[in-house]
């Protein structure tokens, strides 16, 4: 039987958890949204970058991103997505955190969230999802929170340009490469010095990064300011959106 790939059909089961399948094109957009109730995001492909609360997370298939009922969030793809969501009832879950947090999918969680994904909505033959519903709520509670967010800047325009960053996640230019040479585009350097980065530090900078690249790093906050300055812009952002998840 397939799955409503609506999120309003799972605001409102009789079960507390519900598990929704939805597959995304690359760099397809999920507008800004909130849900009734809580989400937990986790893709079995591709990696999502989630902004929600001022800050951005990028969420790979080994994590997912747990988001309060009422959290404003919006999402954008990176690579062919297949999202495997949940939908929680906040009063089932009173003991989990109030603000968005990363957590690790461990073997046994990723099973749970398949098994709640695959099941049909307010089914429970002889109680079995109530009990996959107790461990789904015990996994996600008991795991610490993960560093992979990042803060974004207050300053208009250099919020302009990690966005402009965060629209193009896999370009492969180097930190030497926006170390060495001029960049006529946002995209020409990425690099994030905390606690305020001044962009976003992408998969490709980091594959390719030495010890003596990142010693560069206190430099991108001169460099973007510069192109700040200049009156750089960032590029008209994608109309491909998605809908809600």
């Amino acid at each position: 039987m397939t799955k409503s790939t609506d999120s309003a059909d799972y605001q409102h089961t009789r079960r507390p958890i519900a598990g929704m399948p939805k597959d995304f094109k690359d760099g397809s957009i999920v507008a800004p949204h909130r849900h009734r109730r809580s989400q937990l995001i986790w893709a079995t492909e591709g990696v999502m970058a989630v902004t929600a609360a001022a800050a951005t997370w990028m969420v790979p298939p080994q994590r997912a991103l747990w988001i309060p009922a009422g959290t404003v969030h919006a999402i954008r793809m990176s690579g062919a997505v297949a999202m495997r969501t949940l939908y929680i009832e906040p009063d089932a879950a009173p003991a989990l955190s109030k603000d968005c947090k990363v957590v690790l999918m461990t073997g046994l969680l990723r099973e749970l969230v398949l098994e709640a994904v695959r099941s049909p909505l307010d089914e429970d033959q002889n109680g079995r999802m109530s009990h996959v519903e107790a461990l789904i709520l015990d996994e996600i509670t008991m795991r610490d929170a993960e560093p992979l967010h990042l803060p974004m800047p207050r300053d208009r325009r250099l919020r302009l340009i990690c966005e402009t960053l965060l629209r193009a996640p896999g370009r492969q230019e180097t930190l030497e490469h926006g170390r060495t040479k001029p960049a006529p585009a946002a995209g020409r350097w990425r690099a994030c010095s905390p606690p305020r980065p001044a962009c976003v530090l992408s998969i490709g900078a980091v594959r390719h990064a030495s010890p003596q690249h990142l010693s560069a790093l206190p430099r991108a906050k001169t460099w973007v300011r510069s192109r700040v300055r200049s009156g750089m812009r960032a590029p008209a952002p994608s109309r491909r959106c998605s809908g809600r998840a």
